[in-house]
């Protein structure tokens, strides 16, 4: 549930509707046509999966997330997947669309010469961490929800003279102007842009002209 944002538009339901629309966006985009990677789902413990498999399908690998927070939660998802007997590991978040089997072969073609590739974020921190090696480190002594993440990830990185890969920078949404950013992005045909407006407008109409609005949007 994107917290920041539900506050930011006082209305959690419309919050966790657009939550639900981007995760379908980007496990529809990053599934596998050609079996050349798996995808795991790393879900809220608090429901049970079977309310997962009802909403996104039967055919997917669930585990639970673990941890107090985001670093101790990527750090479980890294270690049990690692674990599992992979290689390569890359962990995206479901509120960044824009990625596909491309894309994700192609961060995986990065780590064979990398030993780690990210995608920066706009809001300071990173939408994409992948890794040939499970480390724990990485996720210690970090503020996360700052804009210093993605810093003291680099860092970290640099001071045990690891190498990385940095992707393109992508809008990672979690507050209300991050939404805003993120729809001038989309073609105005895109079927998030729709989603958007019906879930913004009314809320931005309150805080200046509707067609002003209207003319952003």
């Amino acid at each position: 549930m994107k917290t920041r944002l539900a506050a930011d538009l006082e209305d959690p339901v419309a919050a966790a509707v657009l939550y639900e629309a981007l995760a379908e966006r980007v496990i529809t985009e990053v599934y596998p046509l050609m079996a050349s990677y798996d995808v795991l789902l790393y879900v809220d413990s608090k429901h049970e999966i079977s309310a997962y498999r009802k909403w996104i399908g039967d055919s997917w690998q669930f585990h639970y997330q673990y941890g107090d927070d985001l670093g101790t939660r990527l750090n479980d998802a890294f270690a049990n997947t690692f674990k599992a007997g992979y290689s390569k590991v890359a962990v995206i978040g479901t509120d960044c669309v824009g990625m596909d089997q491309a894309f994700v072969e192609e961060v995986f073609n990065h780590l064979d010469h990398h030993d780690y590739v990210i995608g920066p974020s706009t809001d300071g921190g990173y939408y994409l961490l992948a890794a040939r090696e499970d480390s724990p480190w990485l996720f210690e002594n970090v503020d996360w929800s700052t804009e210093s993440v993605l810093e003291t990830t680099l860092d970290k990185i640099e001071t045990r003279e690891k190498d990385v890969f940095q992707l393109i920078e992508k809008i990672d949404i979690d507050t209300l102007d991050d939404l805003v950013s993120f729809r001038e992005s989309l073609p105005p045909e895109h079927f998030l842009a729709a989603k958007i407006n019906s879930l913004i407008l009314d809320k931005l109409t309150l805080e200046g002209d509707p067609d002003e609005i209207l003319e952003k949007l």
